[in-house]
């Protein structure tokens, strides 16, 4: 009987991960060269392994983040540039959340009606929120 509840445990899961939806931006917001470098490996080996279970993948490009921007450090556009160069060879559709901010909000501003501060940070309100949250839902649902 547990050997029968693993095995539908271990289907549910297969089921569950056809489709992976996957970002890595913000957590490293540092340009200097030896940061950028250490991002692309990071995210090759992530995108490797995703790829390899043989999921379906998305990529999300990371939000922007206004509070380096506005003083002209654009390290999210840089780790967004290389996780384009990285996942390209993969075939992966990129998700481009943050062409949809910036479109939005403007390409650099310090107040937006999405944002959850004033200044902008990286949070946002339940209208910005959701906006992200249609882009992927449309997404997901085109691979299906």
């Amino acid at each position: 009987e547990r050997e029968r509840e693993r095995s539908d445990q271990s289907r549910k899961f297969t089921l569950l991960s056809s489709q992976i939806f996957f970002n890595f931006g913000l957590h490293n917001l540092d340009n200097s060269s030896s940061a950028e470098a250490t991002y692309r490996t990071q995210l090759l080996n992530i995108t490797t392994r995703l790829n390899a279970t043989g999921a379906k993948l998305e990529y999300a490009l990371t939000t922007p983040f206004m509070p380096d921007a506005t003083v002209g450090n654009f390290v999210v556009e840089q780790l967004n540039s290389i996780a384009k160069q990285v996942v390209a060879p993969f075939n992966i559709p990129i998700v481009d959340l943050y062409s949809l901010v910036t479109d939005h909000c403007g390409k650099i501003y310090k107040s937006c009606d999405w944002c959850r501060l004033d200044p902008c940070s990286y949070h946002y309100n339940s209208a910005g929120e959701t906006a992200q949250a249609h882009a992927v839902a449309d997404a997901i649902a085109k691979l299906l």
